[in-house]
């Protein structure tokens, strides 16, 4: 059977097969330690949150769930959500006023500009609803930290399955790949620690009206962008590694 002769621009840009498995297979190994240990990461993480909520004198208490058969500890703090007051108002105006006036001119959008006008339409709808029927409201800040821990273990699987993917196949040893992989879940894991402690601290004090605006500012999206930054890095070292096997080409 005759080989086919592939065009030498695809030389630096394609790895064998057995390198393409090796990067895989090393990128998905931290995966595989947080199935293993996710009996003791877990609980860890909601306890790490409860002792930094009371180093701030924050008024905590944990509780216990389980997520599956796994069990998690929820750090569960006293929020109060205000209704027929000055305050879901102020936010409510402000919230629809600031919206618009960063979307409307749609020839000046920006990536900012679209993420901070639907932020500010998020807390000018929660400001409105607070402001009508607050206490019907029917999340508290224990369900804000119950649902945070359950999507953040989500993301912690799928960010060394996706980063075995993507980096399984660009020319790189398979420890740097490795090394990537789990440097972004480590940094996954302490971010979201502090990013719940930091939230839970704001919920009490600013109350559950900003529930809304927080979560989807400070949830899903952040997570999105420290991904992409470690995917930049792990990118910038295969160009580095490719400006070493410089060569003309020619077509």
């Amino acid at each position: 059977m005759q080989v086919p002769i592939y065009h030498r621009s695809y030389r630096h840009l394609s790895t064998q097969p057995a390198d393409i498995g090796k990067g895989v297979l090393f990128g998905l190994l931290p995966g595989v330690v947080i199935l293993l240990g996710a009996s003791v990461i877990l609980p860890f993480h909601g306890r790490w949150v409860v002792a930094l909520l009371e180093w701030m004198r924050i008024p905590v208490t944990p509780r216990m769930s389980y997520y599956g058969r796994l069990l998690i500890v929820v750090p569960d703090v006293p929020s109060f959500a205000p209704a027929h007051s000055v305050y879901p108002a102020v936010v409510a105006i402000a919230g629809w006023i600031v919206g618009l006036v960063l979307l409307m001119p749609l020839s000046r959008l920006t990536p900012l500009r679209v993420i901070g006008g639907v932020a500010s339409l998020v807390s000018g709808v929660s400001g409105t609803f607070f402001y009508f029927a607050g206490e019907r409201f029917p999340y508290t800040a224990l369900d804000f930290a119950n649902v945070w821990i359950r999507a953040e273990f989500v993301v912690w699987l799928i960010i060394p399955a996706l980063l075995a993917i993507i980096l399984g196949t660009l020319p790189l040893d398979p420890g740097i790949t490795l090394l990537y992989s789990a440097m972004t879940l480590l940094y996954a894991y302490w971010f979201s620690a502090i990013r719940l402690t930091l939230f839970l601290a704001f919920l009490h004090y600013a109350g559950l009206i900003w529930l809304p605006c927080i979560y989807f500012l400070g949830g899903f999206l952040l997570d999105f962008l420290y991904i992409v930054s470690y995917y930049a890095m792990a990118v910038s070292r295969t160009t580095r590694i490719l400006r070493q096997r410089r060569e003309v080409w020619r077509w």
